[in-house]
């Protein structure tokens, strides 16, 4: 498989011993476009709403329902005090405009632009993997090697990653899930992380988590400067101290001079030194990895209240990667372009904002993989294009209401040239255009209201509704303190991947994936100096894509599992506590359980810590901790697979931040895994061991 679809593979289980029988045309050609039904819609959903259990105890959904009202009840009927003042924190992810923290029924986490700025060298993964209730299988693993990102016990394609308001896949992987490798972090201002499903808002795919990133804007100076410059080690827990290493480089130039805003960033990273795969015996080549990015800005202030921005990016990737667990490969490469350009328009008026975001995007990745059976270099082409359109108009009628009005347009085509088979982009295709609606109650004598709907009309499944109800109340106890508490009961619908349709495995008759998420939390806000989360999640998924094995005739395809739907359960904490300007003390726990084993592993019990502490003026200490529990994971390198169990480990890492000439420049030296603690993160690969990292910025 290629780099982004290589630990996909373990889902898909392509099994070396085993000769995949492709699917004849005929069957392909029963998948018709379906017509859109408003009647026939209502009808199935009111259907699917009265048989269905809502949540992983098989509770009916009228008893869900009636807990979600008496527990509503319960907090609306608490006496409410004076309202507290404006804080500056604001998020998007839970409505898609910015709201107070306080007014928002959803936990969200955000990694600022400050947390990016003391933590040079870390990629996108290893920031979000500190997060409450994320796990990133590949974040503690060699530069590139692909990542999968598991929230509330979800696989990679059901959280749904938004750069810059518009949603980013991959059509041509067999989840579509976008490769965050993609992705550099000195291009980046802040990441909104919103747990739960949020198809209501963001359509198809967000049915664990919406990642929300937002990059880098124009600075407010007619000219600003900013580079930097790291290098750190790259080495596994028994290599030489200063085997391998990894070089950063970024620039960014960025200015306003009105009407116009402009904003150019190039970054470059490059690695090597040990093996992607591991070798309990002997010593793997190394393999290098090498990425460029390039992002462009120009907006322009046609009035006061009007404003349009382009935008445009272009992203390579290079990569030699292993042949699988275990197993070394000096052959096999894997290149990855990305070139996007986008316009976006906003326009204010007295009562509102009408906002229009649009994306075209072209992805091509190439791959020659050396297959031992016939033994010769295969190659992999896989060509795709998507337009993404959004346009959605926020009209406050009063102080208390707001109403979110939009409408989504998306294209994914792909057109892939693999030995095992070709997709043609006439087939490889498909479309869908979503009208949702979602009304917003804010501080009604404390009390918080998003009530929301989407239909989904897809050219190919026809249409689907989804829901999100989302009550919350705040109750102040002064000006600046308050206890926050929230429930959710929200839908996600996730359509089969053009690669699980069309592909050599794929089944023209997969129905989509359906999710209910209940959720129930509390937030206590204390003065800026402590902040403390809690959310319990249930989570329900029926008609699961799964890849299946005929044993006995050794064809291969996608198929719903039917049988039995996947209930996980789970809780997140997060703590917060600032009693000083100098001490800055951040803290989390994750306990997950789901109803059946998949293939990767999600630890049920994780823990993260990251102490700051300021030393002197301009000087920080940083102290990290992170814990996994034990946790099973598929063994894909032996036949018949097993499951196999994973020790648990500690990892603790310290970093020094140094800033001189008035903030202008900015060094940072770090360890990770100072104990060079000896685990597993993924059967058959590499982990990190002890490494080091020294880094400069300078702004002008």
């Amino acid at each position: 498989m290629g780099r982004n679809q290589k630990d996909a593979s373990q889902e898909t289980c392509r099994m070396k011993i085993l000769v995949y029988k492709p699917f004849s045309e005929e069957k392909r050609d029963k998948m018709k476009p379906k017509h859109f039904s408003i009647l026939s819609l209502l009808s199935d959903s009111f259907n699917t709403v009265l048989r269905r259990s809502l949540i992983c105890k098989n509770q009916s959904t009228m008893k869900s329902f009636s807990f979600l009202i008496f527990f509503f009840s319960v907090f609306t009927y608490a006496q409410t005090l004076d309202s507290i003042q404006q804080l500056d924190e604001i998020v998007v992810s839970g409505t898609k405009y910015p709201i107070a923290r306080k007014n928002s029924g959803k936990i969200v986490v955000k990694i600022s632009s400050s947390d990016i700025k003391l933590n040079p060298g870390k990629n996108v993964a290893q920031l979000l993997d500190e997060l409450a209730g994320v796990e990133i299988n590949g974040s503690n693993a060699v530069t590139g090697k692909n990542q999968g990102v598991y929230i509330e016990g979800g696989k990679a394609g059901q959280v749904l990653v938004i750069v810059d308001g518009i949603p980013v896949t991959d059509p041509s992987g067999i989840d579509m899930s976008y490769d965050l490798n993609m992705l550099s972090t000195s291009q980046i201002e802040s990441i909104e992380v919103m747990r739960g499903a949020a198809g209501t808002l963001y359509g198809s795919g967000a049915a664990t988590a919406v990642i929300q990133i937002k990059t880098i804007h124009a600075s407010k100076k007619s000219f600003d400067l900013d580079l930097g410059s790291s290098i750190s080690t790259q080495r596994s827990q028994n290599d030489a101290f200063f085997n391998g290493k990894v070089w950063q480089q970024f620039i960014n130039v960025s200015g306003t001079s009105q009407p116009f805003t402009y904003h150019v960033s190039v970054a470059n990273i490059s690695s090597g030194g040990i093996s992607e795969a591991f070798s309990p015996e002997s010593e793997f080549k190394e393999n290098p990895y090498d990425k460029q990015n390039v992002l462009a800005k120009l907006g322009y202030q046609i009035k006061p209240d009007l404003q349009i921005l382009l935008s445009g990016s272009y992203t390579k990737q290079y990569h030699l990667f292993d042949a699988d667990a275990y197993t070394d490969s000096e052959v096999n490469t894997n290149t990855n372009e990305e070139w996007k350009i986008g316009l976006q328009s906003f326009w204010k008026y007295d009562t509102g904002k009408l906002n229009w975001m649009s994306e075209f995007k072209n992805f091509d990745r190439n791959y020659e993989q050396w297959n031992t059976w016939v033994n010769a270099l295969e190659v992999y082409q896989y060509h795709t294009q998507s337009v993404q359109s959004d346009l959605f108009n926020q009209w406050s009628v009063n102080q208390k209401l707001d109403i979110l009005s939009g409408m989504n347009f998306q294209f994914h085509q792909t057109d892939n040239t693999t030995p095992y088979g070709n997709i043609d982009a006439k087939t490889g295709q498909f479309y869908s255009l979503d009208p949702y609606l979602t009304l917003n109650v804010k501080d009604v004598k404390g009390f918080n209201m998003s009530l929301g709907s989407r239909l989904n009309m897809h050219n190919l499944y026809g249409s689907h509704l989804t829901f999100s109800f989302n009550p919350s109340y705040v109750y102040a106890i002064s000006e600046n303190r308050y206890v926050k508490l929230m429930s959710s009961w929200s839908s996600a619908y996730i359509v089969p991947s053009i690669y699980q349709l069309h592909s050599v495995y794929g089944n023209v008759d997969l129905k989509p994936e359906i999710t209910e998420t209940l959720e129930f939390g509390t937030e206590v806000f204390w003065s800026q100096k402590l902040n403390f989360s809690a959310l319990y999640f249930e989570r329900a998924e029926n008609n699961s894509i799964i890849f299946y094995s005929n044993p006995d005739t050794w064809e291969s395809q996608y198929i719903n599992d039917e049988v039995s739907s996947l209930c996980v359960t789970g809780f997140e904490t997060a703590l917060q506590w600032k009693p000083n300007q100098k001490l800055d003390l951040k803290t989390n726990y994750t306990y997950t359980h789901a109803s059946k084993e998949r293939p990767y592993s999600i630890p049920k019990n994780k823990w993260n810590a990251r102490l700051r502490y300021q030393v002197l003026k301009g000087s920080q200490l940083q102290v990290q901790y992170q814990y996994a529990s034990d946790r099973t994971q598929m063994d894909f390198s032996t036949y018949p697979y097993e499951t196999q169990k994973l020790k648990n480990f500690h990892l603790f890492g310290i970093g020094w931040h140094q800033a001189m000439m008035q903030d202008k420049i900015d060094l940072h030296v770090g360890v990770d895994n100072i104990f060079n603690v000896n685990y597993v993160e993924t059967i058959g690969y590499t982990s990190m061991g002890r490494n080091y990292a020294l880094s400069m910025r300078y702004k002008l």
